[in-house]
């Protein structure tokens, strides 16, 4: 009767022949790949008794991919030979960018009532390994927003090499489950020290000095700011580039083709990590007092084009945060694509003006008399507000500013 019982046929997301607890000759668990990863249970000679690698590919993650990977988890979670504790490691060194929505649906799923105290007992840490030249403090600041969504479900180590011992260091980050209460402080310092950067490239080196005699406008515009299909690439950012970058831009506004006005795109699609660092120091350079009358007169808008997905959500709540510290001079879209509509994208508008009752006073449709805008910070009512493409949250009456901060920066 065994033989005549047809085969149950291949998971989706695997090879075939393979499945959860498929194993060799020697009983060794079989790696799984799920299309965008492979999956390995490896056993250590030192810390927990094993790791189970995950090792991120090229190719979009299914909704069949990771059905079949969390299958995979759920087994493995029941080993006899894990009962004493696993690693669970996350490699994207070889694709480069994150796949944040995996790692999201792995807590989300290891949270769940049927296996969170087995999950929590059994699971040691995670260790998320991301490329050496990657900046390991944008990576952290990704991470922290995102565990302030969902917690991590233990200590998560941030590491560039996987060998590294886990323990914080200056090249190993640590996150605890039990900082998710602090977690909007901790993402301000995050943000605080990654302006620090931009603000100190600039008080190093003066982009408007005598190096823009070295840059002239003719040499500067084809090899910088000629409109292609690829503007931003995957490379380092030094001091050098960036002052010629703005003393082509100075030249640019006073130049007869910015009389009436000019609008900025900034076509962030094909870098790994979108760089906000970029956008920070030229918003802090179009700031300083020499030129901010100039721009706030001539620069009529600004475009800020990302990949859709968890890239956009986070450039929203990284830009919405460091808007209401420093004010857009113009109206600022958040975009997925070149030509998207207006009406479907993100929208920062800049600051109202000090005559009259700003729009952002008046109740917005569905919002109840009397309630704050749920795009304003208190404090900061007519510093201007972010037009999310859905409506924000309704904060309950008497919420304190961490309550804005965290529901202005965050909302997903």
């Amino acid at each position: 009767r065994a033989a005549a019982t047809p085969a149950p046929a291949p998971a989706p997301g695997r090879a075939a022949g393979e499945g959860p607890g498929a194993a060799d000759g020697a009983g060794r668990l079989v790696p799984l790949a799920v299309g965008f990863a492979d999956v390995e249970l490896v056993e250590l000679q030192h810390g927990p008794s094993h790791e189970l690698r995950v090792l991120a590919h090229a190719g979009p993650p299914t909704e069949m991919g990771i059905a079949a990977l969390l299958d995979h988890l759920g087994f493995v979670l029941e080993l006899p030979r894990v009962c004493t504790g696993f690693r669970l490691s996350y490699d994207i060194q070889e694709l480069g960018q994150w796949q944040l929505d995996v790692i999201m649906r792995i807590i989300c799923w290891s949270s769940e009532p049927e296996r969170q105290a087995k999950w929590q007992q059994r699971c040691h840490c995670w260790k998320i390994v991301i490329p050496s030249d990657a900046s390991l403090l944008i990576a952290q600041l990704t991470l922290r927003v995102a565990f302030m969504w969902s917690p991590p479900p233990c200590h998560v180590y941030l590491v560039t090499d996987p060998a590294s011992e886990l323990r914080p260091s200056d090249t190993v980050v640590c996150f605890q489950p039990e900082e998710s209460a602090t977690g909007d402080a901790q993402f301000m310092d995050l943000l605080g020290r990654l302006r620090a950067q931009a603000a100190g490239a600039f008080a190093d080196d003066d982009a408007r000095g005598g190096q823009r005699d070295e840059a002239p406008i003719s040499q500067a515009a084809p090899a910088k700011l000629k409109k292609e299909q690829e503007i931003a690439c995957v490379q380092a950012t030094d001091k050098r580039p960036v002052s010629v970058l703005t003393g082509y831009l100075d030249d640019f506004v006073d130049s007869p083709s910015a009389a009436r006005g000019f609008s900025m795109t900034y076509d962030l699609r094909c870098l790994r990590s979108p760089s906000v660092d970029m956008i920070m120091r030229l918003a802090d350079w179009g700031a300083e007092p020499s030129r901010k009358d100039k721009w706030e007169r001539l620069n009529l808008e600004c475009r800020v084009v990302v990949n859709a997905g968890i890239r956009h959500t986070l450039a929203k709540g990284v830009l919405t945060t460091f808007f209401l510290f420093c004010p857009p001079v113009c109206r600022t879209f958040l975009l997925s694509e070149l030509d998207q509509p207006e009406e479907t994208s993100t929208v920062f508008e800049p600051k109202a003006p000090a005559v009259g009752a700003p729009p952002q006073a008046r109740p917005a449709p569905g919002v109840r008399e009397g309630a704050a805008p749920a795009a304003a910070a208190p404090g900061a009512r007519t510093d201007g507000n972010a037009k999310p493409d859905r409506a924000l949250p309704t904060p309950t009456a008497g919420a304190e500013d961490s309550e804005w901060m965290l529901l202005t920066a965050y909302d997903f």
